[in-house]
């Protein structure tokens, strides 16, 4: 993982700029403006592209600057009413500097470029983003065909109190502790995908491979806590490949300010138990589709 750290002369240029932009909600325009001033304030960004792409597949910004007026966590998973549009720009033109465009589902969370990410209470033991019990290693989006699925995921702390790690693995080291035959049944239409409990769709599952081969790069797409496969063979390679996440994991801790960008495409990520009060923002990244389309599934 690369990481890189504003400086407080950074921090001072981009509060300028992005408070300028808090009270507008987010659009394709505006996100265009945003992936202009994250352009014109911080370095080149090309090497954390690179990496992105064909590396670990994950960036990680430090020290960015956050709403200073913050309202408590959201409770229903919505966008709190009296909450500025500060990080919700940031964490949009970051994700569009790094060459990516920002799209929704209309079937999760009514659309919503930006998802608030915390606990709601009558949701504390789903395995999702909505809930507080451990979350295990996932890419998001795995049912879907690899067109509509998230090419990267951003993430951007906002309130982190009982100091919850999200844990982030690549393939490309998992792979390393597998063998030829593994990674061939892992490429087979031989499980099962389910659609994640926060996609209100009504057909969610599909029968699909683990693995593919693009490029001449491996992309992988599953959820451990519901993929299965459908034969004792594919049940066992994924097995190992699941065991290999484990030792292959690096760990991001989060702080206010920090913002992740990770390849949904190549790598997968989990959390444990969140404890106390956890407010991340999320959205999502492709190379299909355009700024600020939401799309129907």
């Amino acid at each position: 993982m690369i990481k890189y750290t504003i400086t407080p002369q950074e921090s001072e240029v981009l509060s300028s700029k992005f408070l300028k932009m808090s009270h507008k909600p987010v659009s394709k325009d505006s996100i265009e403006e945003a992936r202009q001033h994250i352009v014109s304030s911080l370095p080149d960004l090309s090497v954390m592209k690179e990496e992105l792409s064909f590396g670990s597949g994950m960036v990680k910004f430090e020290s960015l600057p956050i709403d200073s007026d913050l309202p408590p966590p959201p409770v229903d998973g919505k966008r709190p009413k009296d909450k500025s549009y500060y990080s919700e720009h940031l964490l949009c033109g970051i994700t569009s500097a790094l060459g990516m465009c920002v799209f929704s589902y209309q079937n999760e969370k009514d659309g919503a470029l930006v998802h608030e990410i915390a606990p709601i209470p009558s949701l504390e033991s789903s395995k999702s983003s909505n809930g507080r019990d451990e979350f295990m290693f996932h890419t998001d989006g795995a049912y879907l065909d690899r067109e509509s699925r998230p090419h990267t995921l951003s993430l951007m702390c906002l309130v982190n109190e009982g100091n919850v790690a999200t844990d982030i693995s690549s393939l490309q080291a998992c792979l390393n502790d597998l063998t030829e035959q593994d990674i061939n049944i892992l490429t087979e239409r031989l499980f099962m995908h389910r659609a994640p409990e926060t996609f209100n769709v009504q057909s969610g599952i599909c029968q699909s491979s683990v693995l593919d081969k693009i490029n001449g790069f491996y992309e992988i797409k599953v959820a451990t806590h519901s993929t299965q496969g459908i034969t004792p063979q594919a049940d066992n390679a994924l097995k190992k490949l699941i065991s290999a996440m484990y030792k292959h994991k690096t760990v991001s801790s989060w702080k206010s300010g920090d913002l992740v960008v990770f390849n949904n495409l190549r790598t997968v990520h989990g959390r444990g138990e969140v404890k106390g009060n956890r407010w991340l923002q999320r959205c999502y990244g492709s190379s299909f589709h355009d700024n600020a389309q939401v799309i129907g599934l």
